[in-house]
């Protein structure tokens, strides 16, 4: 999703970078600037054994606003986070707060709890308020389905759209 509407020199915030699996995918994709922020440090310390990440930093997506200015990153990548989040339209503002106007956000959310929590109408509400634009909701998909405990029991829908 980032990679069709953002050049490889684009400034990417990985929120909930985790031990950097996402941040590994982003440089495979051909993004050279990415910082990533995690909550644990013990998964900093491994998301910086990736050399995918050009800063990375211990925040908790729960505490906002995350110390970062307005509309410093291109785009957001959020992937395997928002479903420990008690509050996905915080979330999802502040995101749209710090990706600049015309950036792309593309996230994840079980399909369980995008039903559960009402995601669409969530997203249907930031779109209507000019918040965003261009969104995108795929069709539930299998959350690792090379992964043995969860294989196809897991869906997740993929979640794109552009900041106005």
């Amino acid at each position: 999703m980032l990679r069709a509407k953002l050049s490889p020199k684009s400034a990417i915030l990985d929120a909930g970078c985790g031990t950097g699996l996402s941040g590994k995918a982003l440089l495979t994709a051909g993004f050279t600037t990415i910082d990533g922020i995690d909550v644990s440090q013990r998964s900093l310390e491994i998301a910086g054994m990736t050399s995918a990440y050009r800063t990375l930093h211990k925040m908790d997506l729960q505490r906002l606003p995350l110390p970062i200015p307005d509309g410093h990153y291109d785009g957001l990548a959020c992937v395997g986070v928002l479903t420990y989040l008690t509050d996905s339209i915080g979330a999802l503002r502040e995101f749209n707060r710090v990706v600049r106007s015309g950036g792309v956000v593309a996230i994840t959310q079980r399909s369980d709890l995008f039903v559960e929590r009402e995601f669409q109408s969530v997203l249907e509400g930031l779109l209507s308020d000019g918040d965003i634009s261009q969104m995108h909701v795929s069709e539930p998909r299998p959350y690792l389905p090379d992964n043995e405990e969860f294989g196809d029991q897991i869906l997740v829908n993929y979640i794109g759209y552009t900041v106005v």
